[in-house]
């Protein structure tokens, strides 16, 4: 195989056959086009594979958050250890699992309390408002919102 990078790239990204892709993989160490790879690629293996050569943060953490690849995602997560990030991908992934595996690193009070109020699933956002410490954000989101369980345990904690 060619050791030109533009053509490696060019297999890695656009080949039919997928081992031809792999070998590719093995010989692209640029951190951007391997992010781009397991972002966009449709195979599992490939985006897999892509995936455990990323070691730029930045990439690792975009994968986190936009990955549509739930698995891909959480492994993605696991190899992040900054808080901001978690805060981000607790707010905004697009998966309620992977807001979910976020939440479980998030200690920021802003964070969690915007979680509390918006979160739409509503398992993670009971978490949420569980560990809420004012009570007075506990009582406006008791105001706004028509859930019975939510009420009622806002009700418990701040009466």
């Amino acid at each position: 195989m060619t050791q030109n990078p533009e053509i490696i790239n060019e297999i890695a990204l656009k080949s039919k056959e997928i081992d031809l892709r792999l070998e590719a993989i093995t010989r692209i160490h640029d951190q951007k086009i391997l992010g781009k790879i397991a972002l966009k690629d449709k195979n599992s293996e490939i985006r897999l594979r892509v995936l455990n050569k990323i070691h730029d943060l930045k990439i690792m953490a975009k994968i986190a958050l936009k990955s549509k690849d739930d698995d891909l995602a959480a492994i993605a997560l696991d190899k992040i250890e900054d808080p901001s990030v978690f805060n981000k991908v607790a707010l905004k992934s697009k998966s309620p699992r992977i807001r979910l595996k976020a939440f479980n690193h998030v200690s920021d009070q802003k964070v969690i309390e915007e979680i509390a109020k918006k979160e739409e699933n509503k398992s993670l956002r009971m978490r949420a408002i569980k560990l809420v410490r004012s009570e007075d954000v506990l009582r406006e989101i008791g105001r706004g919102d028509a859930s019975p369980d939510i009420k009622l345990y806002i009700v418990e904690q701040t009466y």
